[in-house]
């Protein structure tokens, strides 16, 4: 081999070398560390990325209403079973449940918490709910008899007209929902009564929902409506 060919085959094993080195030092260089600020300015635009993403788009009115309809039907169910526990779980967690024995809403009205609805029925407080309209007469009651003899007198779970967020005065009673309670919607159970009373045995059960700052709906109120004189 002559001295050309012997410096041929050097110089492109060394030229095989240099590329190789170069593409071995291109794959292994390592990104420049990020200095402060960069690491502040990717951490602001991941935030807003998460928020921008936990942002809920504001329920619409038909929304609202198939979730309340939905959690209406609920409420009935435990009622009508007497599972307080889950009734409590309904019950808005800062407002709780309040109680009226007839469509107008007096102002000295009782209030309930979660934590006191799920003992609801042990209670054996007698407390004072109302006015009675025929007699004029305080309501005591304990809540186990509030319930029986006041709220879930009928099975309404059963009601053949269910009346959202209507505040349809139905008897000769002022109904004051949406004064006490604005802002609020409602669902209406009612039963027509029978042929026997002329119909004078109507009477409704009426859930109040209230929107809480978490953005779910709660019940803040059970309210009776029935024939009054």
């Amino acid at each position: 081999m002559n001295n050309r060919n012997k410096w041929l085959i050097r110089f492109r094993m060394l030229l095989c070398l240099f590329m190789l080195s170069a593409v071995l030092g291109a794959c292994s260089k390592e990104t420049p560390e990020k200095t402060s600020d960069q690491n502040i300015e990717d951490s602001k635009i991941e935030d807003n990325t998460v928020e921008k993403e936990e942002e809920k788009e504001p329920l619409t009115a038909d929304e609202i209403r198939n979730i309340i309809l939905i959690e209406a039907n609920d409420i009935i169910k435990a009622l009508e079973n007497k599972y307080m526990e889950l009734l409590s779980t309904y019950i808005h967690p800062e407002k709780g449940l309040q109680f009226s024995p007839y469509a107008y809403v007096a102002k000295d009205r009782l209030t309930f918490n979660r934590e006191q609805m799920k003992t609801f029925l042990d209670d054996k407080t007698v407390y004072t709910w109302g006015i009675a309209d025929a007699s004029g007469e305080p309501i005591e009651l304990t809540t186990r008899e509030y319930l029986e003899r006041v709220v879930y007198t009928k099975d309404y779970s059963k009601s053949k007209e269910i009346v959202y967020n209507q505040n349809q005065e139905r008897g000769n009673m002022k109904k004051n929902i949406t004064e006490i309670y604005p802002n609020s919607v409602n669902v209406e159970y009612y039963d027509p009564g029978t042929a026997e009373f002329e119909g004078m045995n109507w009477s409704s059960l009426i859930f109040v929902f209230d929107e809480h700052s978490d953005g779910e709906w709660y019940m803040i109120a059970i309210i009776k409506d029935l024939w009054t004189q």
